[in-house]
């Protein structure tokens, strides 16, 4: 199979050889920081593989784009991954961004598709382009992931910086909204959400967005000479589009609503280990990844501050279908290992929320 994706990608980079802003990702390299772990579990850390880049909106110091690939990952099982990226120029040819990706491979959750961000940082020349990309272990069991580098060449050149900044009509304004959820707070790093939208400031437009919330590792330990372990890790990514419709007549604040689709991912881990009296070890990790896929309606206010400047107040009801499959591990010095899996199926609210935000228009 990972033949057969190589030649797929080969072929559709020959035949789009002519189109500007195509790039071909080289994956070659990778590194573990815990040279310990590495070991221990033979980590591979070259890690061939090919994927593909389009660009979707490219300014003077910003850059939209769809990837995907397929690499041999640190287990030499073959990743297939997807999504949507979005970077920055920080310095010179330093830029910075995330990555908004839906992965599969059989090293991690027994093959079953999982979204997340990543952070990335590229070094961007005329030429080529490399990137450094961080890879958690989301799982909670191995720790502390690894660092994936790759490189990236355009067969015909760039995207013009202008693609994607004319509009349909003279009135219509493109914009990134930046959104953070006011219950989570910054702490736990919940509730942020990126959107681009296009509209029409008399009447409305349009929004694509993703939002993401998670809670990172929470290590809690005792017993004293004896270690007692229990970590939890979870992350919610939603990818949206909405109609948006703005209501009155005031220029400076206006009341919006929105309705359009949705899909969203979640994925919940936890681990335990503890030793008794006896010294003897007990572990258990749980695993519970759900997809969901729905209408979402959203009802908001916007206050403009300046031509190129609005704040936002957002909130939203998904309703949707939604699949969970649970994966429940357990083994001890006394017993085998045993699993436990199940799948449910369901159709209800998948999520409400609300949110704080800032709208930057750039055309």
């Amino acid at each position: 199979m990972f033949r057969t994706l190589i030649c797929a990608i080969l072929l559709v980079t020959v035949a789009t050889s002519s189109v500007a802003g195509i790039g071909v990702n080289l994956y070659g390299l990778s590194y573990h920081p815990d040279r310990d772990e590495t070991s221990t579990y033979g980590y591979n850390e070259t890690n061939w593989g090919l994927g593909l880049q389009y660009d979707l909106v490219v300014g003077d110091r910003s850059r939209l784009y769809l990837q995907g690939g397929g690499l041999s990952d640190s287990l030499e099982n073959l990743n297939l991954h997807g999504g949507i990226s979005y970077r920055h120029q920080a310095w010179g040819p330093l830029w910075a961004g995330a990555s908004l990706f839906i992965t599969g491979t059989k090293s991690d959750y027994d093959g079953e598709p999982v979204a997340g961000a990543l952070p990335f940082l590229a070094f961007v020349t005329k030429p080529v382009e490399l990137s450094w990309t961080y890879l958690p272990d989301a799982s909670g069991r191995r720790g502390t992931g690894g660092i994936l580098m790759y490189a990236t060449v355009f067969p015909a050149g760039r995207t013009e910086s202008d693609r994607g900044t004319r509009g349909y009509d003279d009135r219509t304004r493109r914009g990134f909204e930046f959104g953070l959820s006011p219950e989570a707070g910054l702490m736990d790093f919940r509730g942020v959400s990126f959107v681009y939208r296009q509209v029409d400031p008399q009447w409305g437009g349009h929004r694509f967005g993703a939002e993401f919330g998670g809670r990172f590792l929470d290590s809690e330990r005792s017993g004293g000479t004896r270690e007692n372990e229990a970590d939890d890790a979870s992350s919610d990514v939603t990818l949206f589009w909405d109609r948006l419709t703005y209501h009155g007549t005031s220029r400076s604040v206006r009341l919006m609503t929105g309705g359009g689709v949705f899909m969203g991912h979640s994925l919940d881990s936890s681990y335990s280990r503890a030793i008794d009296s006896e010294d003897y070890l007990s572990e258990s990790w749980g695993e519970r990844i759900s997809w969901s896929a729905g209408l979402r309606g959203s009802l908001g206010m916007e206050w403009r501050v300046l031509e190129d400047l609005v704040l936002t107040a957002n909130s939203h009801l998904s309703v949707g279908y939604r699949r969970t499959r649970a994966v429940n591990t357990y083994a001890s010095d006394s017993i085998q290992e045993g699993r436990q899996v199940s799948t449910t199926y369901d159709v209800s609210i998948v999520s409400s929320g609300a949110s704080l935000g800032v709208v930057l228009y750039y055309d």
